[in-house]
């Protein structure tokens, strides 16, 4: 049997971490390399490293209140050395360090859902992706809408800038839930990545009076869908793959919407990561042409649920005994008191009989709001005591909008 070492990696081991990245997921490394450090947990066999796992320390939107939560990266095993039980190794060494940094929840975009299902991670938010043509971006004649048109303006640059955008975006996230706080790298290499085979990157920037009310940052090229001549799509003259489309009033969505319909050589508009709850399906003329689907997002998972329900604000008061079931964390397991005026909460042990029990995964998602507790009892994710009020249960757990990262890490 192999000698089996779990700990970070140095910076010396960088090709190996790199090599073991880019096999398992079969993509060639673009940009700045990523330096292992402290905040990876690897394995080793005889010396030799076999898998890798990292977190980044991020500051995560929670009902509008920023909360530190690690952001779960480059899980992955050479293909030869899978099926030893790495991977589980690195995801529970991962919940002690987390706890112990403070971080209360962790986040990850899942390539297997069921694998990480399984160590307490579930789905806590929906992506969904238009393609649609230019001419279908015509919004129906609603109220008010020649004065939304009339009130602002547009400016397009083909070089982002930061300042301008930071903004506006701290602003849309800060009642939000899944969004993550973005630092300078984060936005360089986040929306502002130069990806030359998606073409130039233009910012629109819709301004009100004066301020900056909302933004669209978006690519167009041409049909060529690789480096040479032989990847041109028949169906394609350009495309625009718009990337993120933030607004802080109805008249900024309008507008930047207007902007990106407005590419009449475009064949072809791509959306694929507009919030569960965004707008466009109930203002445009033939909702059906912008191909609307739905995909899975990020998963979460609460890896300390005393100070993760602490963090929260709540949509009123509540009182509420919580049994959760968390084999992975002894610390998580067991029966909560929960006691809360919606700004303030405490949390502690308690030996009284449970309300509401739920395994670990059903509670990342009524944390998030991404569902309630009556629909969690309904099927079969939670069950409630014959006396429990769930509707206050869900008063107090709702949210203003729909979780929903913007941000791939």
């Amino acid at each position: 049997m192999p000698e089996i070492e779990i700990r970070s990696a140095t910076p010396e081991e960088a090709e190996a971490y790199r090599f073991i990245n880019s096999t398992v997921f079969a993509y060639r490394p673009e940009g700045e390399p990523f330096t292992p450090g402290e905040t990876t947990i690897c394995a080793f066999e005889d010396g030799e490293m076999v898998s890798s796992f990292n977190a980044w320390p991020f500051e995560w939107m929670l009902n509008g209140a920023r909360v530190a939560a690690a952001g779960v990266a480059d899980v992955g095993t050479l293909p030869h050395r899978r099926r030893r039980g790495h991977v589980r190794r690195l995801l529970e060494e991962s919940l002690r360090r987390q706890r112990a940094a403070g971080q209360a929840f962790a986040i990850l975009w899942g390539t297997h859902t069921a694998i990480y299902r399984r160590f307490g991670y579930e789905v806590v938010t929906q992506n969904v992706h238009y393609q649609m043509r230019p001419a279908d971006v015509d919004f129906a004649a609603l109220p008010g809408a020649a004065a939304r048109e009339a009130a602002g303006d547009v400016q397009l640059s083909g070089q982002p800038d930061v300042e301008t955008l930071r903004p506006i975006y701290d602003a849309w996230i800060a009642d939000r839930t899944g969004e993550l706080h973005r630092s300078q790298p984060m936005w360089e290499r986040g929306p502002l990545r130069d990806r030359s085979r998606e073409g130039r990157l233009y910012a629109a920037i819709y301004e009100e009076g004066g301020a900056a009310r909302g933004y669209a940052l978006y690519t167009v090229r041409d049909g060529v869908y690789g480096p040479t001549t032989e990847d041109l799509h028949p169906d394609e003259s350009q495309r625009l793959t718009l990337r993120e489309l933030v607004a802080l009033s109805p008249a900024a969505y309008e507008a930047l919407w207007r902007v990106v319909g407005s590419h009449d050589l475009v064949r072809w508009i791509h959306y694929d990561n507009a919030p569960e709850d965004d707008p466009l399906f109930d203002l445009v003329q033939e909702p059906r042409m912008l191909r609307r689907a739905t995909q899975d997002g990020i998963m979460a998972r609460v890896v300390d649920v005393a100070a993760g329900l602490q963090q929260r604000p709540y949509g009123g008061p509540l009182s509420l005994r919580l049994r959760v079931i968390d084999p992975l964390c002894a610390w998580n397991d067991g029966v909560w008191a929960m006691e809360t005026d919606g700004a303030r909460t405490t949390v502690a042990r308690s030996d009284g009989a449970a309300e509401l029990t739920l395994p670990v995964q059903s509670l990342a998602t009524l944390v998030t709001g991404y569902r309630s507790a009556a629909a969690l009892v309904g099927m079969g994710r939670a069950e409630a005591s014959a006396g429990l009020d769930l509707a206050a249960v869900d008063r107090a757990f709702a949210t203003r909008h729909r979780p929903h990262c913007f941000h791939h890490f």
